[in-house]
């Protein structure tokens, strides 16, 4: 996407039983030797997804909600052998 480390992830994401396309951006980066870290986040509103708006008493509460991703993957070095 132009920044180092910074990458542009294409999918869906199913909620509530509804499933709409995502389009949004990553960055991923090395967290020590063999271990990758992968982080981001996307907004919803979830009227977009079939989700009833809460109510409590008086509190006002908005539709838009964070959703945080963060992933670490490591490198397995062992080596499968077939008999």
């Amino acid at each position: 996407m132009g920044d180092a480390g910074r990458y542009r992830l294409d999918g869906q994401i199913d909620l509530h039983g509804t499933t709409r396309p995502l389009r949004g951006s990553v960055t991923a980066a090395l967290a020590s030797p063999g271990v990758i870290a992968v982080h981001g986040d996307q907004d919803f509103d979830i009227r977009d997804f079939d989700i009833v708006m809460p109510a409590v008493l008086m509190f006002r509460i908005y539709p838009d909600v964070t959703v945080r991703l963060q992933i670490e993957a490591e490198l397995d070095d062992t080596e499968e052998t077939s008999p």
